[in-house]
């Protein structure tokens, strides 16, 4: 078990160090969202109700990207990840997307205790937890600041705001460039 944490820590540690330097290169292509999303929410549905969380998701099943299939499917599954495992006992996991002429927002919201406004800046800093006394549960600490560096490389934008009192937020919002088509 600690070899395989390890193995994953430097995986990640290595995916953060590539991202950083701009090597990880995005392949765009039309993605469909309702699959996907609906494919990573499946892998979790087991996980939750375990914890006896509620885990939805709600996408429009005509929604698409033009985005890296790869690097967004890596990037949802931090995100949901990391709701499921943080939510407490009997909280909910919404994950949501919606698109319009402009992009993308793929939105994962989850019930959360002892997190405050003064902690959304260091979610995405590496190894950081609110609690320094829990000890390694199979997480590296890096998820979601993996998930920050894919969300760059597509050339998104991830956020952490809180919704109401005790719902964390996690948003990836992705402008797709514009293209113009000249007569020739």
């Amino acid at each position: 078990a600690i070899a395989l944490h390890l193995e994953a820590m430097l995986t990640h540690l290595l995916a953060l160090a590539r991202g950083e330097r701009g090597e990880l290169s995005a392949q765009r292509e039309r993605v469909a969202l309702a699959p996907l999303v609906q494919d990573v929410c499946d892998r979790f549905q087991a996980k939750a109700a375990t914890r006896e969380l509620v885990l939805n998701c709600r996408v429009l099943a005509m929604a698409a990207a033009h985005t890296d299939p790869a690097l967004l499917r890596s990037l949802l599954t931090s995100l949901v990840d990391n709701a499921v495992e943080y939510a407490p006992c009997g909280g909910t996991v919404d994950v949501e997307a919606s698109t319009d002429d402009d992009g993308f927002v793929l939105r994962v919201v989850n019930t959360v205790e002892n997190l405050d406004e003064r902690d959304l800046p260091h979610l995405f800093e590496r190894f950081w937890r609110k609690d320094t006394a829990r000890s390694p549960d199979g997480h590296t600490g890096l998820g979601l600041s993996l998930a920050r560096v894919f969300a760059q490389s597509i050339g998104g934008e991830l956020s952490a705001s809180f919704i109401g009192p005790a719902r964390l937020a996690l948003t990836l919002a992705q402008i797709e460039p514009r293209t113009t088509h000249q007569k020739t």
